[in-house]
């Protein structure tokens, strides 16, 4: 509950980007692959496409002013029926 709580109250770094503190967050952005910065992006509702460099700067501009992209947020799939199990009848011969 603690974690959800500070994930709400987050609205960005309050460093500039020409600091030594956003350099560091940068570096540690950079330590994700390709497809762990698409799937940033993707928790974030940005766009996943371009070259590793584009998606590092759309992360970092994300993280330093988060803003909603205004879709709304997916819907959680309903659970499917669990399926009846069968009884099988064994048929005997007289």
């Amino acid at each position: 509950m603690e974690i959800k709580k500070n994930i709400r109250k987050f609205n960005g770094f309050a460093f500039e980007k020409d600091s030594k503190e956003y350099e560091a967050k940068k570096l540690g952005v950079e330590r994700f692959t390709n497809d762990g910065l698409k799937r940033l992006c993707e928790i974030f509702d940005l766009e996943k496409k371009g070259k590793r460099s584009d998606l590092l700067e759309k992360v970092m501009d994300f993280l330093m002013s988060p803003e909603s992209s205004g879709r709304p947020a997916p819907q959680p799939k309903a659970k499917k029926a669990e399926k009846k199990k069968r009884q099988r009848t064994k048929k005997s011969k007289f």
